[in-house]
């Protein structure tokens, strides 16, 4: 057997997270004309560059150029893969991922309908 997220659920996910309510928990940020701006955690710098927009939910340093979402910064922030990230920002927004789970028995057949079609 095997497991994964089901369709559409990592935008629901990304639906239930505020990104500003998570990046505070890493970066001190201050309210900046419609944004919020903070210290880079990506590199060391002394002049705020990094920019949270509620509006978008999206993040961007103007310094080093690393820029996204919540997923995308906890997978640089804590460096994890994509589906750690995922679980992680589950657990810290306490949504509860929904899985399917597929049995391995399904996928020879694929592999072998494939092979037998070339």
């Amino acid at each position: 057997m095997s497991r994964s997220l089901k369709d559409g659920e990592v935008n629901e996910l990304k639906l239930n997270a505020d990104i500003y309510n998570l990046i505070s928990s890493y970066v001190n940020l201050k309210k900046s004309g419609k944004n919020f701006m903070g210290l880079c955690p990506f590199h060391k710098e002394k002049t705020p560059s990094f920019i949270v927009d509620t509006n978008t939910q999206l993040y961007h340093c103007f310094g080093c150029g690393e820029g996204g979402d919540v997923i995308s910064f906890i997978m640089k922030a804590e460096n994890l893969s994509f589906i750690e990230a995922v679980e992680l920002l589950a657990k810290k927004v306490n949504y509860s991922l929904k899985y399917v789970e597929t049995n391995y028995s399904e996928e020879p057949d694929k592999k072998n309908k494939l092979y037998s079609d070339i």
